[in-house]
């Protein structure tokens, strides 16, 4: 099968970068990094870090696409703006995409046994189960999520009103009578999402420039979690609950 993997990327994210694209490689044939040139709140991009972000990582398998900010698009366009330009961008024999965040990190093996389990009856569209990690990764939810989506090139890629769903890739999996949600191998994740692996400093850039930045007061949320050492539940999401797992990936570069 081949699979074009989407990473949408800011350098806000940079810790996650390399490990989101090495992961992806084995199952991918082609992997495309998009990126805006400003940030979802409308301040400039670290053109430093793109520019080593790109020189670290580009190679026949790996392109990166640079687009222009729109001031008078909503933060979450952009998201869906990122992933419309993958897609457009992708190999013509591309018969799969999986859209990705750069913090969100695939088990490769074992995204491609359950690949393997899916032949012949292949759907549209998949949500898949992930991870959930919290500060730091050794913290994992015990609440699993299922944020990525894996869907089929064809109609779907091809409508601009799901792939630019307020929802984000939500658009590309709901809209289907042919879809399936939570997807494990052996009931378990295969993908780890650390999109709140962060310290204070980093979590609060975070919630100002990303895509869900008008959601909630997400400042006070944060400055509020700070305020006292990890205690096995957050904040930010109503205490959620955590357990102490070891590490899957090493984010010190």
């Amino acid at each position: 099968m081949k699979i074009t993997t989407i990473i949408n990327y800011c350098t806000n994210d940079y810790t996650f970068l390399k490990p989101c694209i090495d992961h992806a490689k084995p199952f991918s044939e082609k992997i495309i990094v998009p990126y805006c040139d400003h940030f979802n709140d409308g301040t400039p991009e670290n053109k430093e870090l793109l520019s080593q972000s790109v020189k670290e990582n580009a190679c026949d398998q790996v392109e990166f696409i640079e687009f222009e900010y729109e001031p008078l698009q909503i933060s979450r366009w952009h998201s869906n703006a990122a992933r419309k330009l993958g897609i457009v961008a992708a190999p013509f024999d591309t018969e799969y995409f999986l859209l990705l965040d750069t913090d969100e990190i695939v088990e490769p093996d074992k995204f491609l046994i359950w690949l393997k389990q899916q032949e012949g009856r292949l759907l549209d569209s998949y949500k898949l189960a992930n991870y959930f990690y919290f500060r730091e990764t050794i913290y994992r939810s015990k609440i699993n999520e299922d944020s990525i989506v894996f869907v089929k090139k064809g109609p779907m890629t091809d409508n601009d009103s799901l792939i630019f769903h307020p929802e984000e890739r939500w658009g590309l999996w709901a809209y289907t009578d042919r879809k399936d949600r939570m997807c494990m191998l052996n009931g378990e994740p295969f993908i780890h999402h650390y999109s709140w692996v962060r310290t204070k400093e980093a979590m609060l850039k975070k919630v100002t420039a990303w895509s869900h930045n008008k959601d909630k007061d997400w400042v006070a949320l944060v400055n509020k979690e700070f305020e006292q050492p990890f205690r096995g539940k957050d904040v930010i999401f109503g205490d959620r609950e955590y357990e102490t797992v070891e590490s899957y990936i090493d984010t010190k570069r």
